[in-house]
């Protein structure tokens, strides 16, 4: 599953996936409605969820691995609570999935929107987290197999 070309945009409800980036901003399909619309960054923050983290006690753990223990926690049985549930049910569940997350810093607020995220990526099929297979050999950076650099002959 790769959340970098996935955003959370400010003043903008639900998810967006990027389709192609201009130079004042990005052209991004919502996941909720399915429609295409240019926004631009003057005006609006973009968060990939790539880079997004959850505070915990002793360093952020990335949001992937959080929503790959919801999505755990809820094939096996456990799904997560609806949104607008009160505050000690979002932070019960919060700990049966992430134990070490800081209470102090992570807000009621930060976990609907976490369980909002989840649910949007499960309704569209979105949460693979299987890792791709590393091929054998060395590998350029386009994925390409690296040639060997030639090597000067000197004579003696």
């Amino acid at each position: 599953m790769d959340l970098t070309k996935i955003f959370a945009i400010s003043g903008k409800p639900g998810l967006f996936q990027v389709v192609t980036q201009r130079t004042n901003g990005f052209i991004v399909k919502s996941l909720l409605t399915g429609k295409t619309n240019f926004i631009s960054m003057r005006t609006h923050a973009f968060s990939s969820l790539g880079n997004i983290s959850i505070y915990t006690m002793t360093d952020a753990t990335l949001l992937k691995e959080v929503l790959k223990s919801i999505h755990e926690k809820d094939e096996a049985g456990s799904p997560p609570p609806a949104p607008n549930s009160e505050g000690s049910v979002l932070h019960g569940y919060m700990k049966e999935v992430l134990p070490e997350y800081d209470e102090d810093r992570v807000y009621n607020s930060d976990i609907k929107k976490l369980i909002k995220w989840y649910n949007i990526l499960k309704e569209k099929e979105m949460l693979d987290f299987t890792e791709p297979e590393e091929e054998e050999g060395a590998e350029g950076e386009n994925g390409e197999e690296a040639a060997e650099t030639p090597t000067e002959k000197t004579e003696e």
